[in-house]
């Protein structure tokens, strides 16, 4: 319910979650664009990108902040369990309702992480500048950016992809060591011990700090596995590439020169879709699966939701009064 904006109240709040995760997530681009210039091991380099994204997912989750992309694997369960507990009548209406929320929520969220590390990276590049009077990357490294990121001259579809099922695993290696906790009753074994604030903590956080921790360890080392291998693996996340387009906007002399920032700008909408897309939809299979439902009643809520696009496609982006 945290990451479902019911009404306009709860769809303030998940704005400025998402603001606040978005500014979180500057120092996380600024820190991986220092760790990227280090002269050390493959190894050292995916160590250190998965410890920076997981510190930063970790510090989302406790102070309440939202990244948009770790919002599907909750929604889609969400959405499962309406499917297989509303009855009636009503019930494909009820269903169109609620994936109309979920839908703006994660635009929503998107929009406001999007938009803070964009404005986070660029004050953070004027007060580099005021203090060093320099840029925070060299015009090569912002070039490099604006290439890695676009889906003309590099395999930003694909990467995004894969950055989709990644987020997927993420949320089931929660869910398992949830599982886990809950099966061999750690909770319970802890407060037995007298250790009553550690068994609140882990009650209440270790599926997220199991999803955290595993997000971005797969995130570090992902590129770092493919180069072994010689597999075409990387990752192009959604709020942290926006976040390295704006570092590299500010710091290159003429940022539209050549049309790669206007590529590398497409690239970040390709992310939003697929990131968001890919683990949306695998999140949503899994949840089905694991409730037995099938596929096929998925169908009439389709229909619903084009026709609901077609009418008022506002509900889409803005909360209706009720």
């Amino acid at each position: 319910d945290h990451y479902i904006a019911q009404d306009r109240a709860a769809d303030g709040r998940l704005w400025l979650a998402a603001l606040g995760g978005g500014l979180l997530t500057t120092g996380t681009a600024a820190f991986k664009a220092v760790l990227a210039g280090l002269h050390v091991s493959a190894f050292a380099h995916g160590l250190g990108y998965g410890l920076n994204y997981s510190v930063s997912f970790i510090l989302l989750q406790h102070c309440h902040l939202v990244l948009a992309t770790k919002q599907p694997a909750m929604t889609a369960a969400s959405l499962a369990g309406a499917l297989r507990d509303r009855q009636g009548p009503d019930r494909l209406q009820a269903l169109e309702d609620l994936t109309v929320r979920i839908i703006h929520s994660q635009i929503a969220a998107a929009c406001g992480n999007i938009l803070a590390v964009a404005g986070g990276a660029m004050v953070l590049h004027l007060v580099w500048f005021w203090f060093t009077g320099g840029d925070f990357l060299t015009a090569e490294e912002a070039i490099g950016i604006y290439a890695s990121l676009s889906p003309l001259d590099s395999g930003t579809v694909w990467f995004a992809a894969v950055t989709g099922v990644i987020l997927w695993l993420a949320s089931l290696m929660g869910g398992w060591v949830d599982n886990k906790c809950r099966l061999h009753r750690l909770p319970l074994a802890l407060r037995d011990r007298g250790r009553i604030r550690l068994a609140n903590l882990v009650e209440r956080h270790l599926a997220g700090w199991a999803t955290s921790i595993s997000l971005g360890m797969m995130l570090g080392f992902t590129p770092i596995i493919g180069e072994f291998f010689g597999l075409p693996l990387d990752v192009r996340h959604v709020t942290l590439s926006t976040g390295m387009l704006a570092l590299a906007a500010t710091s290159h002399p003429d940022p539209w020169a050549g049309g790669f920032l206007l590529r590398a700008i497409s690239g970040i909408g390709v992310m939003f879709v697929l990131n968001l897309g890919v683990s949306f939809g695998l999140s949503l299979y899994s949840a089905l699966a694991a409730h037995g439902l099938p596929g096929a009643d998925l169908r009439g809520l389709a229909t619903g939701l084009w026709r609901r696009l077609c009418q008022r496609p506002v509900d889409f982006l803005v909360p209706r009064r009720r």
